[in-house]
């Protein structure tokens, strides 16, 4: 699971301004190279996003379920659960 962070903070505690400028740029490096050995792992299909307005998404999950939310992520609800692994969305207007 990738997790996020609040930037802010995490460059608070690490304390930048009283840093080496190259160190700085190798935990940026070796946090970024280690984010895209992650990425280049999983399958195409995980990234996969459907959405009928900006706000409102759907995220299907590789282990059976589909979340949405109507507030450009900030909540997501659980609409569906014990589906087989979701590989896309699909939404339609009916």
């Amino acid at each position: 699971m990738l997790m996020g962070y609040e930037e802010a903070k995490w460059a608070g505690a690490l304390d930048y301004l009283k840093q080496d400028a190259d160190e700085s740029l190798e935990i940026i490096r070796l946090a970024r190279l280690t984010t895209y050995n992650i990425l280049k792992t999983l399958p195409d299909e995980v990234f996969t996003h459907s959405a009928i307005h900006p706000e409102h998404s759907y995220v299907g999950t590789s282990t059976g379920q589909i979340f949405f939310s109507r507030d450009a992520g900030d909540h997501w609800e659980l609409l569906a659960d014990y589906l087989p692994p979701v590989l896309s969305v699909e939404t339609a207007i009916l």
